[in-house]
Parts: C-alpha cells; structure tokens; sequence
C-alpha cells in the first residue's frame, strides 16, 4: 500500500505538531521516540527516562520543529500538517505554560501540606525537647535527693558507732561494779556495827546494777534497730541510683528520634526541589531562541 505525505513546509513554516514536547513512547526494548514517527532518541535500560527526555537527540528534534529545520522524518510525515513556526511556538508555549501552571499548583499544594507537616513535626520535637527537660530537672532531683540520703546515712552510721561505744563504756561500768561487790561483801563482814547501813548500801548497788544491765539490753536493741534502719537506707539509696541510670539510659533514644525527624523534614524540602526542577528546564526550553 503507497503511504501519503502531507506537503513539505514552507519557508517560515513547520510542521503543526506539539508531540516532542507533549508525547512520549517507550517501547518493549527500551527505544524512546518522541512520537510514532520519529527516530529514537535514546533507551530507558541504559538511561533514565528524565535523562533522555533531555538527550541532545530530543532536544534536536525539538530544535527542528520549533525552528523549522525539519529532520527526514518529520518533513516526509503524513501524520500533521504545516503551521507557521510562530503558530506553532505559540502552542507550544500555551501547552507548557499550562503543564507547568497545573505542576506549580500541585507542588504549592503539596509545599502547604509540608509545612503543615513541619509545624506539627516542629511542635512534636518541642514537647521532646520539654519531656527531655522535665526527664533532666527529675534527674538532677534524684541525684540531689540521693546525696541528701547518702549524707543522713552517714550521719545514722556516725550516729550508730557513738551508740556502739556508749555501749561499750557501759559494760565496762557494769564489770567495775561487779568487781567492786566483793570487796563490798568482805568489807560489811568486818564491819559488823555498819551492818545495816552496809546493807542498804548494798542493796542499793544492786538496784542499780539492775537498772544498769537493763538499760544495756535496751542498748542493744536500739542498735540492732538502727542497723536495720541503716539496711533499708542503702537498698532505697540503690534503688534511686537504678532509676537515675533509667533515665540516663533513655535520653540517647529521645536525641536520636528528635535527629530522625530533622532528617525527615529535610527529605521533605529535598523532595519539593526536585518536584521543582523539571518545571524550570521545561520553561527553559519553551524560551524562543
């Protein structure tokens, strides 16, 4: 079957058509045409598809129509007309002005989503950075509150050792006194006239030599009690170092997701300026040479 062409353009003519710049094919092999007719102008398996939109062969074939200097294919094509070259730019300027007024909306849109992101991201890293002070002002409580305690238990084993040595002092007040009843004994047995009054003295001496063994069981006691006292200190004193150490231990975790959401916004930001790239080539190569 004989193909048709339509006639060759002109002296300030092209061909009336818009496809290298609105119109793309990709086929099975990876070729890139930038309309059925066209010659490839490169491959996606070896390029990336924004690379070869951008190739020198696009941009040619582009340069062509735009120009009028039209390629074997493009001036033998049956498919479009002929336009004036400044018809022809016109379009292609209303084309890409609307592309990129519908991109810009897009991304201005999404700009504003961002920042609505980054303000609730910016208030989330806030109430980090406040619990991350309440978690330090708690530490710093319990460190103070663990010396105090470190200070009164040092004050209870002070208090305890001159408890232990009044102890001390008093058995050995007691020995005396137990020492001292025979020689009361042998002195009441020669004093026979003193008798009664020895007696009474005596009497008195154990007395307080009861009193005396008394009051150095109750010794004991209270010392037993203080070194409990003294026990359940220093368990709660480990206890409040375990806890100060838990909170230490937490604080990198806080840094380090206070670091990931910086990092986030700033994908975020990278994100929206290659969004932003492709419009200001595309504008770029809608400017008439």
């Amino acid at each position: 079957m004989a193909m048709s062409f339509n006639k060759a353009p002109g002296p300030g003519e092209t061909r009336d058509c818009t496809d290298p710049w609105n119109f793309v094919i990709v086929r099975s092999n990876g070729d890139v045409s930038l309309c059925c007719r066209s010659e490839v102008v490169g491959n996606v398996k070896r390029t990336p598809l924004p690379e070869v939109l951008e190739s020198d062969q696009a941009k040619e074939l582009r340069r062509g129509v735009w120009t009028g200097k039209l390629n074997y294919d493009c001036l033998r094509c049956s498919e479009r007309g002929v336009a004036t070259i400044e018809d022809l730019r016109a379009r292609v300027r209303r084309g890409v002005s609307d592309r990129a007024a519908e991109e810009i909306a897009s991304l201005r849109s999404e700009r504003h989503v961002l920042r609505q992101i980054r303000s609730e991201l910016l208030k989330e890293r806030a109430g980090l950075h406040g619990h991350v002070g309440a978690i330090e002002g708690e530490r710093d409580q319990l460190g103070r509150h663990a010396a105090t305690l470190e200070s009164e238990l040092a004050s209870l084993r002070a208090h305890g050792e001159a408890l232990e040595a009044e102890l001390a002092r008093l058995r050995e007040h007691a020995k005396v006194l137990e020492a001292e009843r025979p020689q009361l004994r042998g002195h009441i047995a020669n004093l026979e006239g003193e008798n009664a009054a020895l007696k009474g003295h005596a009497d008195t001496l154990e007395r307080e030599n009861s009193g005396l063994k008394g009051h150095a069981r109750a010794m004991d006691s209270d010392a037993r009690g203080l070194r409990e006292h003294a026990q359940a200190l220093e368990a709660e004193l480990r206890g409040v170092h375990g806890h100060a150490q838990a909170l230490e231990a937490e604080r990198p975790h806080l840094q380090g997701h206070i670091q990931n959401l910086e990092r986030e916004v700033a994908n975020l930001h990278a994100r929206l300026e290659a969004k932003r790239n492709p419009i200001r080539r595309i504008l770029g190569l809608a400017k008439p040479k």
